[in-house]
């Protein structure tokens, strides 16, 4: 199967993404990594294909003043956080939407696994016009499910389809 991830390019996002591809890179799947350059060595490392975001989606998120330089200037607290989230995520949708595009039809994927905060995850023009079976969202909650309804089961449906 071939299968995309897609992730927000910060290490906390990164990481339990690059765990699972591990997996499925040892089952035989092809798997293609959409994220920051800054992660191109770690992601080709694992095995799996690199595709780098574009454009304003493309920063190092291991740097927060480098892309949010006016944290530096505002106390922790709502603003701080606001600012944050508005830097690192809202004002990359654009970009995003298009990288995300870009890698689905490069790769032919049969389904999409992203991190919660790759929110062009949800966008229907990606699933529907370009024929993914399914896109299975990382809720950071899979590691203590076991009931069977959490992250990993959901990436097991939409494999099975």
């Amino acid at each position: 199967m071939k299968i995309l991830f897609a992730s927000t390019p910060a290490t906390g996002h990164i990481n339990p993404l690059l765990a699972i591809t591990r997996i499925l890179l040892a089952e035989g799947h092809q798997i293609t990594f959409l994220t920051g350059s800054a992660f191109r060595d770690r992601i080709e490392n694992s095995g799996a294909k690199f595709v780098s975001l574009q454009g304003r989606a493309d920063f190092d998120g291991r740097d927060f003043l480098s892309v949010a330089p006016e944290l530096k200037d505002i106390p922790p607290g709502l603003e701080w956080f606001r600012v944050a989230i508005e830097r690192f995520f809202l004002d990359r949708l654009p970009a995003q939407h298009q990288s995300l595009l870009h890698a689905v039809q490069e790769c032919l994927a049969d389904v999409i696994v992203g991190d919660d905060m790759f929110y062009m995850m949800f966008n229907p023009n990606v699933i529907y016009r370009k024929k993914v079976k399914d896109v299975v969202w990382n809720e950071r909650n899979w590691r203590w499910e076991t009931n069977g309804t959490g992250f990993m089961r959901k990436l097991e449906q939409a494999m099975e389809r």
